[in-house]
């Protein structure tokens, strides 16, 4: 089971989370979101209540709880049950007995009297330089894991819950089942250590949600007590300062220095100390009363958290003056001192020991992280700001996670920062040079738009050149053409002389020698008319033959003036296109200067 929970799709990588947490090496924001190693987690909870945006929460055995029928129940109940519920906990006490089954319901500050008396005797009985009480799971496995050294100075007792459960099995005899409900999510993984004398943790915020779900109006709930074994100094045992008070209630002649403490302190600064302090054999306490939970066990983060820490502080010296009057004077002492004579064979004890990280944190710290500083940008002291955005308090704490594998340089603000600010001098100076570039190409077109007026200026003068030559050539055709009828005329006269030189010499045989000078004649003038009609034969083709090669000038012609045209159109479109590119080009150097000053200004 993971006790701490966590909702990748609500994370938003605040790191709130790690700011908060007093071990930091337990979160891991290597990936999109930060997640959570249970086994080096000490289930604080401090992260819950921290993250605003409900991706982190916890798990406790309420739902397996109510998987289950229960036929043999008995819950246990912290003293916390004011701090959710205030002057309506007996109203709890009767849904817990009358609604969730359960057959009785006991107190655990009668646990806690219990724990305080073998305190007491623990004390006593063994030397130690100090003893440091076990009523937090969050501190026992912060020393577990983080302070192993301090392991031996835990008191070895049943913590309050602990020591009522063991009671109630071992001199009542109860076989069934125990639900504890409190607002200690820890307490889940403290009760799977040990035996199972106590089979659930239940929260009380679980509990409320559970009722809020069935519309339960506690209003309605009938006030019941709790069974019997009505404790006095044990309701305060979840306050600050409440074990020392139990102890001190128990034997008032107790005069060892006792010391409480509560919140992350306590593992940021206090621990170290103490371990330092133990180690050079200076003065100690002989009793440590430690809490995770900065205002006691009612803020813990499985509560309901409703009320002020002056109104819980009412509501638990009440309920203890209440108890004081029930019980009568020496009323809870008389029988008290039965109870001890019971339990005097019963040995409360409680071992613990060294859990194992798998990470080296120590190794890690001394390690050199020189190279895990230069991909983190920090290369001059005053790259080494320890702003804390990261959640650790120093960029080395930073760097140790980096090395842990727990975390990225890209997480870090100042190489966020100095990126970015390395970019924006690349960015500066690219733009520097695009303008000069665009100016370029600005110039360029210029010259273009220049050489293309020249070439239109050309093609206008090709084209009516070729446009004039066409004209002149249809000229030619006409009047070529008009030489075939002139050939044909002159072909005819050809052939008419041709005949009548035929007659005359007809005429001139008749005639005889008279007609002799008459038929030289003829045939002079029919040899001229042979050489005629000759000299017509040859004309003809050739005139033919400039027609059609007039004609075929023109259709190529036609074809170089169509190929002009189309030219000339794709001309015209590259002109547009250089136009709109020297008009983006100016929209470019425009937008580009105003860049090259905003990375000038910062």
């Amino acid at each position: 089971m993971s006790f701490i929970t966590v909702d990748k799709d609500k994370c938003v990588n605040c790191h709130v989370c790690i700011t908060v947490c007093p071990i930091k090496y337990c979160n891991s924001a290597k990936g999109d979101f930060v997640n959570v190693d249970n086994e080096s987690c000490i289930q604080c909870g401090k992260c819950i209540d921290a993250c605003l945006h409900d991706a982190r929460g916890y798990n406790d055995d309420f739902d397996k709880f109510m998987t289950k029928p229960h036929e043999n129940l008995i819950f246990i109940v912290s003293p916390s049950i004011n701090g959710s519920w205030g002057e309506n906990y007996r109203k709890i006490v009767g849904y817990l007995r009358n609604n969730l089954k359960g057959k009785r319901v006991f107190d655990v500050a009668f646990g806690a009297e219990i724990a305080g008396s073998k305190y007491l005797e623990y004390v006593e009985k063994n030397d130690l330089k100090t003893v440091i009480t076990n009523q937090c799971p969050v501190v026992v496995k912060y020393i577990e894991l983080y302070r192993p050294k301090l392991i031996d100075f835990i008191v070895q007792i049943d913590t309050p819950a602990m020591a009522l459960a063991r009671y109630l099995r071992e001199v009542l005899g109860f076989k069934g089942e125990i639900a504890h409900i409190g607002s200690c999510i820890a307490q889940t993984m403290e009760f799977r250590d040990v035996n199972n004398y106590i089979n659930y943790n239940l929260t009380h915020r679980k509990l409320e949600n559970y009722m809020k779900n069935r519309k339960v109006d506690i209003n309605s709930l009938p006030d019941e007590n709790f069974d019997e074994l009505l404790a006095e100094e044990g309701i305060g045992v979840v306050q600050p300062g409440g074990t020392k008070r139990i102890m001190y209630k128990e034997d008032p002649n107790f005069k060892k220095k006792m010391k409480h403490l509560e919140g992350s302190i306590i593992f940021e600064e206090y621990m170290p100390e103490l371990q330092k302090t133990i180690d050079e054999n200076r003065g100690t306490p002989a009793v440590l009363d430690l809490l995770s939970c900065e205002k006691g066990c009612n803020f813990g983060p499985g509560g309901c958290l409703k009320f002020s820490v002056d109104e819980i502080d009412t509501l638990v010296e009440d309920r203890i003056k209440s108890s004081r009057k029930k019980n009568g004077e020496n009323g809870f002492k008389n029988k008290f001192k039965k109870i001890k004579e019971e339990i005097k064979s019963i040995e409360f004890k409680r071992e613990y020991a060294r859990k194992n990280l798998k990470i080296n944190i120590e190794q890690a710290k001394n390690d050199d992280l020189s190279s895990i500083y230069a991909e983190m940008n920090k290369t001059k002291k005053a790259d080494f700001l320890d702003c804390r955005s990261c959640g650790y308090m120093t960029c080395k704490d930073m760097a140790i996670a980096i090395r842990l594998g727990l975390n990225k340089k890209e997480n870090c603000r100042q190489y966020i920062a100095s990126t970015l600010a390395f970019k924006n001098r690349t960015i500066g100076e690219l733009s520097s040079i695009i303008i000069n570039d665009i100016k370029a190409i600005d110039e360029k077109m210029e010259s273009f738009k220049a050489l293309f007026t020249e070439i239109n200026s050309s093609f206008a003068i090709t084209y009516d050149a070729l446009v004039n030559v066409s004209k002149s050539n249809e000229v030619l055709v006409k009047l070529s053409k008009n030489f075939i009828p002139i050939v044909d005329a002159i072909t005819d006269i050809s052939d008419q002389t041709h005949l009548l030189s035929l007659n005359a010499a007809i005429e001139a045989a008749r005639a005889g020698i008279a007609g002799r000078g008459f038929a030289i004649v003829a045939h002079e003038v029919d040899k001229l008319s042979s050489q005629t009609a000759e000299e017509v034969e040859k004309i003809t083709p050739m005139v033919t033959d400039l027609i059609e090669k007039i004609n075929q000038i023109n259709q190529r012609g036609e074809v170089v003036i169509q190929d002009l045209d189309e030219v000339k159109n794709s001309y015209d479109l590259f002109y547009k296109t250089v136009l709109e590119v020297t008009e983006m080009a100016e929209r470019l150097t425009t937008e580009a200067g105003r860049l090259d000053t905003i990375f000038k200004d910062n």
